[in-house]
This record gives C-alpha cells, structure tokens and sequence, in this order.
C-alpha cells in the first residue's frame, strides 16, 4: 500500500498480510501516542519483515470497515467479533501492548 500524493506516516502501522495477501482486518489499536495499528489475526506480528507503514487516509479508503472502529480512543483496542463480524469488542490496551 503506497500513496504517491501522502506522505508516509511513522504512525500508522499495518500488518503486511492485510496490505498484500488481503487478509481481514481483526485487531486494531489507538495508542496512548496517537499511533495506530491495524492486525489480521494471523498471530504473531513481532517482525518487521510482518508490517508496514502506510499513509491513514488511504488506508481507510481501502478499507471500509475500518469505519466502524476509526473513532476508538487513545489507549483502546478492537477486535472483531468472529461470530458476529459486522461488531467489535472495545476494551482498554494492557500494558504489555502499549
């Protein structure tokens, strides 16, 4: 996911299975600097070979449904219902994910 007319942010982080496989957006978090993620649920996302950075409003051009939980607060996390995926599960970040 590239935008030629936006520069690349330093805070919006997307996992690459998202950007190139075009795997479902399951987990999304606000930090408490501003800056965002958005995960699949394919699990592990601890290498930097597994995201990218991506410019926010193109993001969420390509991604509808990031709509739904755009508003989440700093400090927040989401997470997709898996057996009602139109809903998401909002509850504070723990430390460990900050």
């Amino acid at each position: 996911m590239t935008c030629s007319t936006h520069s690349l942010p330093s805070d919006v982080i997307v996992c690459s299975h998202i950007v190139y496989e075009q795997a479902p957006l399951y987990r999304v978090f606000h930090a408490n600097d501003g800056s965002w993620q958005m995960l699949c649920e394919h699990g592990s996302h601890h290498s930097v070979t597994q995201v990218t950075l991506a410019c926010l409003s193109c993001f969420r051009e390509r991604h509808p449904e990031f709509e739904v939980v755009a508003a989440l607060y700093v400090g927040g996390m989401a997470t997709k219902l898996k057996d009602d995926p139109g809903r998401w599960w909002v509850e504070p970040m723990k430390s460990s994910e900050e």
